[in-house]
């Protein structure tokens, strides 16, 4: 583009005109430069307008793209990854069934090793899975408690049957403290009058139980067995020694009954050599009854430390110890009628919906 402002004025104006005129030429041409440019300006301002519009709209469609393609590979990914639980879940379920089998078949062959002459492995396991679904409890673990009933029984099939079902009732969860209990009704069973059945064993330990203050009622049962079974030599009754036990564990703070049972046969076993006689009952009642007794007692006995003040507050007239044992005494029936306590707890426990519902999880009772 040429230079507007050059010129020169001459004396006789000619030649200024003719520099005007250029100058106008040369403006004109620079307006039309302007407006091409401008023009320029404009077209290329729009251009990039569409240009960022066309990229922005084309990162959008993009963008929509990439997203559905996304959402679709996840659902593919959800689906094979559902797909694929569902198959290990199957795979492990099935495994457990087999596992089961396995387990109940070598929990029937313990038991089968006990069996008596005549009996079948085939009828236990008829007999096994019958009781099981009674009582709603795992078939695995009952068989593997009739192998300890069994040899509690002395080989007594129908009695250790009896004992696996009535224990399995009243103990609807927990094998181990089905096994400890059943095995300790079956010991009772030895010294009870005649004609004593095993639901009504279980009763009274059950009963013991209540009056207790366990949180192991296999533990319990295995000691308040053992505390009863020494106590029955110096007379009384398996009720009234168990709830002499049951009583000693209120003041002892004892959670098994262990300390207890063993509280108890030294309380008697001295107030005995004392020359106080009678049962275990009879003798406490002599020494509640009679301070002077009570006190000569007390000052020539010894006792564990943890436990002493317990005797003293089982022999004393109106204390909490020895309203224990008046409660428990009232509370504990007698091993012959006790089966009846057994049966009221075990429709208890069929009043109670979620109780039904949790015993048919167990056994695996989906009807």
């Amino acid at each position: 583009m040429a230079n507007p402002l050059s010129f020169d004025i001459d004396a006789d104006g000619e030649k200024a005109r003719q520099e005007l005129r250029k100058l106008a030429r040369d403006n004109a041409n620079l307006r039309e430069e302007v407006r091409k440019l401008a023009e320029d300006s404009r077209r290329y301002s729009q251009d990039e307008t569409t240009s960022r519009r066309e990229v922005s709209n084309a990162i959008v469609e993009g963008a929509a793209k990439i997203n559905l393609l996304r959402m679709a590979w996840e659902g593919v990914r959800d689906a094979v990854g559902a797909a694929i639980e569902s198959e290990k879940e199957y795979l492990e379920y099935q495994e457990r069934i087999r596992g089961a089998q396995q387990t109940f078949g070598e929990a029937l062959t313990g038991a089968v090793r006990n069996l008596p002459t005549g009996v079948s492995a085939g009828q236990l396991e008829r007999d096994i899975k019958t009781i099981a679904g009674r009582a709603k409890v795992d078939p695995t673990e009952l068989a593997q408690n009739f192998e300890t009933f069994l040899s509690a029984s002395s080989g007594n099939y129908e009695r250790s049957l009896a004992t696996a079902e009535a224990v399995s009732k009243a103990i609807p969860f927990g094998s181990d403290a089905r096994g400890t209990v059943g095995a300790a009704a079956l010991d009772l069973l030895k010294t009870a009058p005649t004609g004593t059945r095993p639901e009504d064993a279980i009763g009274v330990i059950l009963a013991a139980a209540g009056q207790a203050r366990t949180t192991d009622i296999g533990a319990f049962a295995d000691n308040v067995n053992a505390g009863v079974a020494s106590l029955n030599k110096y007379g009384g009754d398996a009720a009234s020694n168990a709830a002499i036990i049951a009583a000693m564990t209120s003041g002892a703070t004892d959670k098994t009954g262990a300390t207890s049972a063993t509280a108890s046969i030294a309380l008697i076993e001295q107030a005995t050599k004392f020359g106080i006689g009678g049962s275990p009952l009879e003798q406490i009642r002599a020494l509640q009854q009679d301070a002077d007794l009570r006190g000569r007692f007390l000052d020539s006995a010894s006792f564990e430390k943890k436990t002493m003040a317990t005797v003293r507050g089982l022999l004393q007239p109106g204390s909490g110890d020895a309203s224990a044992l008046d409660a428990a005494l009232l509370a504990i029936p007698k091993i012959e009628t006790a089966g009846a306590a057994l049966d009221s707890l075990i429709k208890n426990y069929q009043s109670s919906g979620a109780i039904r519902g949790a015993m048919a999880s167990q056994a695996g009772d989906t009807t």
